[in-house]
């Protein structure tokens, strides 16, 4: 049983998630108990309780005078993802208010150049595509380095969700990166839908990619500089759009 990705939906630590396994396979243990299974101190201990139990997972009993603790039985569980499931659609509720608000007043206030670094911040600049249905999206990049760069199980996912939301694909990669074993694994095998590829010609290198969607383009560095920005004008995705068409016509299908 996938307890760890049951858990995400809590947003817990790791460590938190440990002491949750250890009580459901152990079932009811002291401070002391858990202390010595985790290699932590009873003060982490009872840090981590505290958490598990304002989420509702574990309980605290008394035996002997000494506080205990289990597991919720899973019909309990079973309530208090339905807790949250109502406050996710009032959430829900409340977002087209704010973004009717967003819209109205505050988005010209917005910068029209966002800056992103690490691997992190970047992973979360791509998946920004991913707030858009029925779209094509039109990229130029060197995929090698853009799948160590962010790693390939986050592409995985990526392009998934970007089929599921029919996000079209015209993607554009350098020869020698696209010709590896590597690339032509990870495309067999996780691209198999909405995309079209072409491979540039030999004296078109790059290393400063660029995805192009709606009104935005993306630019992504390699991992030698390691950040990426996205630009929002309708201007300048036109253009690159122009550029893209160009580089597309003389590039050969994948």
């Amino acid at each position: 049983m996938e307890i760890k990705s049951f858990l995400s939906f809590f947003n817990l630590s790791d460590k938190e998630i440990s002491l949750y396994e250890i009580l459901f396979y152990g079932g009811v243990m002291s401070a002391s108990e858990l202390s010595k299974r985790m290699g932590i101190s009873r003060t982490s201990v009872y840090d981590q309780v505290a958490i598990l139990k304002k989420t509702g997972l574990i309980v605290e009993s008394l035996e002997g005078g000494i506080k205990k603790f289990l597991v919720q039985p899973p019909n309990k569980i079973s309530q208090l993802i339905g807790d949250k499931e109502k406050e996710l659609k009032i959430a829900k509720n409340d977002l087209v208010s704010l973004e009717k608000e967003y819209n109205s007043k505050l988005r010209v206030m917005m910068p029209r150049i966002q800056v992103y670094k690490g691997k992190s911040e970047l992973q979360q600049m791509i998946k920004d595509v991913l707030l858009y249905r029925d779209i094509t999206l039109y990229s130029y990049w060197s995929i090698g380095d853009t799948m160590d760069l962010l790693t390939p199980t986050f592409f995985a996912k990526y392009h998934k969700e970007r089929a599921e939301r029919n996000i079209a694909l015209k993607a554009i990669w350098s020869k020698d990166q696209a010709t590896t074993k590597k690339v032509i694994s990870f495309l067999n095998e996780h691209m198999k839908e909405k995309k079209e590829i072409r491979i540039a010609p030999t004296d078109k290198n790059f290393t400063l990619g660029y995805e192009i969607y709606a009104n935005k383009v993306c630019f992504i560095s390699s991992s030698k500089e390691n950040y990426g920005f996205i630009v929002e004008s309708n201007e300048l995705a036109e253009t690159m759009k122009i550029q893209h068409e160009i580089i597309w016509n003389i590039s050969k299908p994948f």
